[in-house]
């Protein structure tokens, strides 16, 4: 079988989580089936030799499965309005209907089947996919619009833009064959939302590639080479995304309460690109792998009060090992147990419990067991690419 997936963004080398999804998920996929990934490069984006290229260009990401990433500068214009207070996908999926890209009809007639990841771009492919008469999946990462009115529009183009999320999300919902959620709770949101039938829809939840984790490195080593052999070290990841910014402003006031100092707090990711290092809190900005960091590292948090879908960056600290703090908006959509895999703790209690934690090596070790095994039983990609498979084939 061939699948014709369609992706907002590329996703070669995967950083943030939608990438991450997309990716490893594909790359179990195609150990089955042949994958043509088709992505809109909206930003700067570089190649595998970290070059920027201003141009489409093929990716061969492994044996079966193939990624095209689409250059067109117009829509990388639209994209760039401003990523933070507003969607980056809204003016480019309205301007790229009226774009004749021939590959994608081309690459969607020779297909079994396509897969749109969000819905952004779902009417791009559907007229071509009902014309051929193929089946198609719509991949929902997030619930857009709940996801969307976290942030309150303060103008009237900000309250249209929201309203065009829902217009866009509600026809794809409707239109697509089968629908995959990442919870129980998205689920029933589009049910509520769109009035989909709950047999359309299917859960995939996010997962984490366990085989990765076998290269960590060594903790001590990792402390030593990141010269923080002598501090405790929080960790959080996080990539330019709003919802990330509010965690960061977050910890920043977190670690002002923390009397502790030998306590450091680890920002990781693009997010920290907004921010300054403190004197407990130090930013890492864009980095190309976290593997060292989580090695570093003695507890993770994840302060997020807001977002949708569920958190990656919860699996990634479960799979190295750490004891983990979170909200309750944290953890949302994943099967952790509060008190038995990590430690649930309103915002204004952050401080406290980090303290708490960080003195308790009996509670530390107990966390860190029962994170692994989770990982392992429920959310290793091999085993939730089985689901998608199983879908494939009511369809093939």
């Amino acid at each position: 079988m061939k699948i014709f997936a369609l992706s907002p963004y590329p996703t070669f080398k995967p950083t943030f989580g939608g990438q991450v999804r997309i990716h490893f998920l594909y790359r179990e996929i195609a150990k089955r089936h042949q994958v043509f990934q088709f992505s809109f490069m909206l930003g700067k984006y570089k190649n595998d030799k970290g070059r920027i290229l201003l141009k489409s260009w093929i990716k061969q990401v492994s044996q079966g499965y193939m990624e095209y990433i689409y250059f067109n500068p117009l829509l990388i214009a639209l994209a760039s309005t401003d990523c933070l207070r507003s969607n980056p996908f809204i003016f480019p999926s309205i301007v790229a209907k009226a774009v004749n890209i021939g590959d994608i009809k081309l690459e969607i007639t020779g297909s079994n089947l396509v897969q749109v990841e969000s819905p952004y771009f779902f009417d791009l492919v559907f007229k071509h996919a009902k014309k051929a008469r193929l089946p198609i999946i719509l991949s929902e990462h997030n619930v857009e619009f709940k996801a969307e009115t976290f942030f309150r529009p303060n103008s009237l183009l900000q309250s249209s833009m929201l309203l065009q999320v829902r217009k866009m999300e509600e026809n794809a919902t409707r239109n697509a064959d089968m629908i995959f959620v990442v919870s129980e709770e998205d689920l029933v949101c589009l049910n509520r939302l769109y009035e989909v039938e709950r047999k359309r829809m299917t859960i995939v939840p996010n997962g984490i590639a366990l085989e990765r984790f076998k290269k960590m490195p060594n903790r001590e080593r990792a402390k030593k080479i990141l010269n923080m052999a002598k501090r405790k070290v929080v960790i959080f990841i996080g990539s330019l995304f709003r919802p990330n910014v509010e965690a960061v402003k977050a910890i920043l006031k977190i670690a002002k309460h923390v009397g502790d100092k030998d306590i450091l707090f680890l920002v990781v990711g693009s997010v920290g690109k907004l921010f300054k290092n403190t004197e407990n809190v130090i930013f890492t900005g864009t980095i190309s792998d976290t593997l060292p960091y989580l090695a570093a590292s003695d507890i993770a948090i994840n302060p997020s009060l807001m977002g949708g879908g569920t958190s990656l960056k919860m699996l990634e600290y479960l799979a190295a090992g750490l004891p983990t703090i979170t909200t309750r908006n944290g953890m949302r959509g994943l099967e952790i147990k509060a008190g038995q895999h990590v430690i649930v703790s309103k915002i204004n209690d952050f401080a406290t419990t980090i303290v708490n934690v960080a003195k308790d090596n009996a509670l530390r070790d107990k966390l860190r067991y029962k994170a692994r095994n989770l990982v392992q039983e429920k959310y290793d990609w091999k085993k939730i690419a089985e689901r998608v498979l199983e879908v494939y084939a009511r369809f093939a």
